[in-house]
């Protein structure tokens, strides 16, 4: 799976000598936390699209070269004077949109297109250090998701929080759900609302993917404080279907929860790339600890990409605090670069976890 970001922002510029306008940027194809680059020949489509119609008001192709870092663009946009607009970077192939369901076809769409932020010559010309991920479903929404541009890992949209999305979003529109125990506590949300809760919600792109998605739904967004500016903005953009109901809190693993969470009992407690630093694990379990104490008939819904092979540490921990596995799918991450073999595809864990403290006997003790 690949990204495609901004390492130097969209920026308009005015040749008077010429009366002639120019978007340039600076992109790279890379991994979720940018170790690697995408390592094979690709077309890719720059789209500068007006704001008001979605009409292109400038357009040009380039070919991402295997080896690759990086890749110059410069659109030229000759005179045009509507603005504001903003700069689309795809893969030729997708275009008109990421959508989601290609992310569960191991041969499907594997570079995730970038949208930049409003470029108006009218402001400072230059594109401010955000980009936006449009994910369309088929039930016609598209889920619009800000994250950090450029390099840096912090608040990005990582590989198993999209894959999770994607598997909840594909799993509500066709009613079809691999999990069962993940079909009956979604069908909770056909009798009463549905009482979600995500920690370390990072962008917020499967907690608001599922909102989107799952009409009657409680669902309440955590992460520690940073990111609650970037969480915000994209629940403003979200558009939450009938009778769901999207807030967010501050919470610190570290620390005691807000009353305001801890009071609370929950029906599904989504968990996605957070079992990456081993150090945090114990907070995290103690964290599930007090919620499944709370809401004992809960289900945790966690995904997991395996970085290293120190997260084994995450079963452990939540093995000793009384939880057990009920359920696993492995959804291999879509990929043409021929890394892998079609018997070693990269996957995204999907695990289902309960607690004992209900009483309910255990199938799977962990994985």
């Amino acid at each position: 799976m690949r990204y495609i970001r901004f390492l130097k922002y969209p920026k308009y510029s005015h040749s008077k000598k010429n009366q002639s306008s120019s978007i340039t940027a600076l992109i790279t194809i890379s991994s979720d936390l940018g170790e690697s680059f995408y390592t094979k020949d690709v077309t890719i489509a720059a789209n500068l699209v007006r704001d008001e119609d979605g009409e292109s008001m400038g357009y040009k192709a380039y070919c991402w070269r295997a080896g690759m870092r990086n890749l110059q663009l410069d659109i030229n946009v000759g005179n045009a004077t509507t603005f504001p607009m903003r700069l689309h970077v795809a893969v030729k192939k997708y275009e008109h949109g990421d959508n989601v369901h290609e992310y569960l076809n191991s041969a499907g769409n594997d570079i995730v297109s970038a949208w930049s932020e409003t470029l108006d010559p009218a402001g400072k010309g230059t594109s401010r250090s955000m980009i936006e991920r449009r994910f369309l479903s088929p039930s016609g929404k598209t889920l619009t998701i800000r994250e950090e541009a450029g390099e840096s890992i912090a608040r990005h949209i990582w590989d198993a929080g999209l894959m999770l999305m994607s598997f909840l979003d594909d799993s509500i529109t066709t009613g079809s759900i691999d999990m069962p125990s993940l079909r009956e506590t979604l069908a909770i949300a056909k009798e009463r609302h549905l009482n979600c809760i995500e920690l370390g919600t990072g962008c917020g792109v499967v907690g608001l993917g599922l909102a989107q998605a799952l009409p009657n739904c409680n669902m309440l967004l955590t992460d520690l404080p940073e990111a609650e500016d970037i969480v915000k903005w994209n629940m403003l953009a979200t558009r939450p279907a009938s009778n769901t109901v999207i807030n967010f809190e501050v919470v610190d693993w570290e620390k005691d929860l807000p009353t305001s969470v801890s009071s609370r009992e929950f029906d599904l407690i989504l968990v996605a790339d957070c079992t990456y630093n081993p150090s945090s694990v114990p907070s995290l379990v103690r964290v599930l600890d007090i919620l499944a104490a709370r809401s004992p008939n809960a289900i945790v819904l966690l995904a997991q990409k395996v970085r290293h092979s120190s997260e084994v540490i995450f079963f452990e921990h939540i093995a000793d605090a009384g939880f057990f596995q009920d359920d696993h799918v492995a959804i291999p991450l879509p990929s043409n670069e021929d890394l892998w073999s079609s018997d070693n595809l990269e996957n995204v864990d999907l695990y289902v976890f309960r607690t004992s403290k209900n009483g309910t006997p255990p199938r799977v003790r962990f994985r």
